[in-house]
């Protein structure tokens, strides 16, 4: 699989950047809103194991999934209990803990494949399916989970999705990182997206790629097209 450039994610970013800054404002505000009402009891919960936390972190994982719609249909309170009593478990806190330290560029063989235990436990809560499975895990640990959707599902995997194939599809989702994308880059984008309340991670990057270009359809390389247009019609401007 060929890799991503950096000018690929800069632009899936700028464009996603518009998108939910526009009609679908609601998707990027519930982002930044998670980690802004969250990350002291998030921060807890990862490196203190304190489970006083859990009840706002649930809190503020059912509020970002009811943002999605993602939870219509399920048994709101069920999921409530059922999420809380998986973070209370001790050997998922020692999980989840180990994946929020690791970043996906980085990850071994080992480390995806050991995820998949994380993805097929969270499976059996009350109303999460494979992409509620992947957004509370990416919640939680932002830098090693990728989001997915049905749409991103069916173009790199298929129709199946277990925890078989969410591994699959974070070994496909690495072969696609840049070789070289460092934390300045990183830091370009924040400050073009002014993005700085939520850290961008690579994992982030990715999905926002993904979402623009397979959930949204949009052909990168006509956006492109134009922003090179337009960058050479404000140089001809200036000249006049």
């Amino acid at each position: 699989m060929d890799k991503l450039s950096f000018d690929d994610l800069t632009t899936a970013a700028f464009i996603y950047y518009i998108v939910s800054h526009s009609e679908e404002g609601w998707a990027d505000k519930a982002y930044k809103k998670f980690y802004n009402e969250c990350y002291n009891e998030l921060s807890e919960y990862l490196e203190n194991e304190n489970k006083k936390a859990i009840e706002k972190i649930v809190n503020c994982i059912t509020e970002f999934l009811k943002s999605w719609h993602s939870l219509r249909g399920a048994d709101e309170t069920k999921f409530r209990d059922q999420l809380e009593n998986f973070l209370s478990k001790d050997e998922n806190i020692i999980k989840i803990r180990k994946f929020s330290k690791k970043e996906i560029e980085k990850s071994s063989l080992e480390d995806i494949i050991e995820s998949g235990e994380l993805y097929q436990s969270i499976m059996g809560i009350e109303g999460v399916g494979p992409t509620n499975s992947s957004k509370i895990l990416h919640m939680l640990c932002p830098k090693f989970f990728i989001m997915w959707d049905k749409r991103i599902r069916e173009k790199y995997i298929g129709k199946k999705s277990n925890a078989d194939a969410y591994v699959k599809f974070l070994r496909l989702m690495i072969d696609k990182i840049p070789a070289s994308l460092d934390s300045i880059q990183m830091k370009d984008i924040e400050e073009i997206l002014e993005d700085k309340s939520c850290e961008k991670t690579i994992a982030k990057l990715i999905d926002e790629y993904n979402f623009v270009t397979i959930t949204k359809g949009i052909d990168l390389n006509k956006i492109k097209s134009i922003i090179k247009k337009l960058s050479m019609l404000n140089k001809n401007f200036i000249k006049i």
